[in-house]
């Protein structure tokens, strides 16, 4: 089960941190909500934050699918930073790091939107 998420507004995109293990609906359900309430708003541009994520499964594959296919109907986009360790093999295993915007750090995915 996941550890810990944030959820908070900065520089105009919603910034979404993940800690610890990504695993099971019931995990997924919590930050899909809330993440997914967000998007309605007026901040359609959402940046995962997994530099501290250290595992997902397909619960979490399918959260981020249904995060950008919300933002992308309300004209939004969805990036990522800190893609490392295993959760960076899985994206890769996928192919998931060609259908997702990447970044190294916090700051070019913020930029990205600048």
């Amino acid at each position: 089960m996941i550890s810990d998420f944030s959820l908070e507004k900065e520089a105009g995109v919603n910034l979404v941190a993940l800690t610890g293990r990504l695993l099971g609906e019931d995990a997924v359900s919590s930050i899909s909500k809330s993440v997914l309430e967000v998007i309605d708003g007026v901040f359609k541009n959402v940046i995962f934050d997994l530099k501290e994520l250290s595992y997902i499964n397909s619960s979490g594959i399918n959260m981020f699918m249904k995060v950008i296919t919300k933002s992308r109907v309300n004209n939004g986009e969805v990036l990522f930073f800190g893609v490392s360790g295993d959760v960076e093999k899985l994206f890769k295993i996928a192919k998931l790091n060609e259908i997702y915007t990447i970044y190294s750090t916090k700051e070019e995915a913020i930029n990205h939107f600048k």
